[in-house]
């Protein structure tokens, strides 16, 4: 978390997270200037929510 936050002591444990993920909610976080742990935390959570959409199981992306 650190690396792409800045944030030290951060304690997450998010199953499914990857590196994109962190890629993406940076990004997010940069546009909306959220800088906040816990909702950076909160926005990585529902990154990994949307992965596991059923809505998107069945899309192809590119």
């Amino acid at each position: 978390m650190y690396h792409f936050f800045k944030i030290k002591n951060a304690d997450i444990n998010i199953k499914g997270l990857t590196a994109g993920d962190f890629v993406t909610v940076k990004k997010k976080a940069d546009f909306l200037k959220i800088t906040d742990k816990y909702e950076l935390i909160k926005m990585l959570k529902d990154e990994v929510k949307i992965k596991k959409s059923t809505e998107l199981k069945n899309t192809i992306g590119f």
